[in-house]
């Protein structure tokens, strides 16, 4: 518990510094889901359930809504990783999907940790500063892809698109499909 609190801190205080650790750390994807994005990704999946209790929702609606939240989440880290290695051949980019995997794992932090106000419903809004996670990926990305400098902007331009489409999916998906009232106090 201690290593993710100081992978956390590192996240917000020092972004540069944590990818450049976040590089060189010889880990595999399963590891980086089991001592890391598994608890984070927690956070926002048991807030969303006692929020849910909290406004009147039904117990087991909100127990299928929070099962399929964290599936999402840790099922988008995968989704995001494979879609960035598709597109190194168009890109003339290196194919590392580990790195792949710890730049969606790591930069989808910042959204997991704001989905703590998924507890108190009239906070909700305040979601907002998962936003951090974009300008943590937009580094992240810099520093681990690999690939011609002509083809970087480009890349990261394709990679950010596809990184708030998929947390939009990690988000809207799970609500959708078991109808719960998790976020339309949001929209």
């Amino acid at each position: 518990m201690t290593k993710i609190i100081e992978q956390v801190k590192d996240i917000f205080l020092s972004p540069a510094t944590f990818w450049e650790n976040a590089q060189s750390e010889q880990t595999s994807e399963i590891d980086i889901v089991k001592n890391f994005y598994a608890p984070v990704a927690a956070i926002p999946t048991v807030s969303g359930f006692l929020g849910s209790l909290f406004i009147g929702e039904n117990f087991f609606a909100a127990l299928f809504w929070a099962i399929l939240f964290f599936g999402c989440a840790i099922a988008g880290v995968f989704l995001f990783s494979k879609a960035i290695l598709f597109l190194t051949t168009s890109f003339n980019a290196e194919k590392n999907e580990t790195a792949f995997f710890k730049l969606a794992a790591y930069s989808y932090t910042p959204f997991m940790l704001a989905g703590i106000f998924f507890i108190i419903p009239p906070l909700y809004w305040l979601l907002i500063i998962g936003i951090y996670g974009f300008y943590f990926f937009w580094i992240g990305f810099q520093k681990i892809v690999k690939c011609p400098e002509v083809e970087m902007l480009s890349f990261t331009f394709i990679g950010s698109i596809i990184w708030v489409i998929i947390i939009l999916l990690i988000f809207l998906l799970p609500a959708l499909i078991s109808g719960t009232s998790v976020y339309y106090r949001i929209i």
